[in-house]
């Protein structure tokens, strides 16, 4: 399951461009494509990412913004010693995670 998860994180963090690329990969390894296949595939995979891409950055952005108001409304409900211990909280999390791309690549 570990192994899924990493996976997973590691396809979230890459490029819509370098997940075509493993994709058009996986389906050459399995399916034995020949040079044409693999070519159109490759074209198709392009197109789907020039219309995954705006979307891709339009959640970011949402994302984002839901995550950084639910912190808000947290961080009224705390005390001066809590909130100060829930922001150093968020701020290892974003060591961690992806919060601090997502905040790099908003908008």
């Amino acid at each position: 399951m570990q192994i899924v998860k990493s996976k997973v994180q590691s396809l979230a963090k890459s490029s819509t461009e370098e997940v075509s690329q493993i994709v058009l990969k996986q389906l050459e390894r399995d399916l034995d494509l020949s040079e044409e296949q693999r070519g159109t595939i490759s074209e198709i995979l392009t197109e789907a990412v020039k219309e995954v891409d705006p979307m891709r950055t339009e959640m970011r952005s949402r994302a984002l913004q839901i995550i950084q108001k639910y912190q808000k409304r947290i961080g009224e409900e705390l005390t001066a010693e809590q909130r100060q211990e829930f922001d150093g909280m968020v701020d290892e999390i974003k060591k961690t995670s992806n919060l601090k791309a997502l905040e790099q690549n908003a908008p």
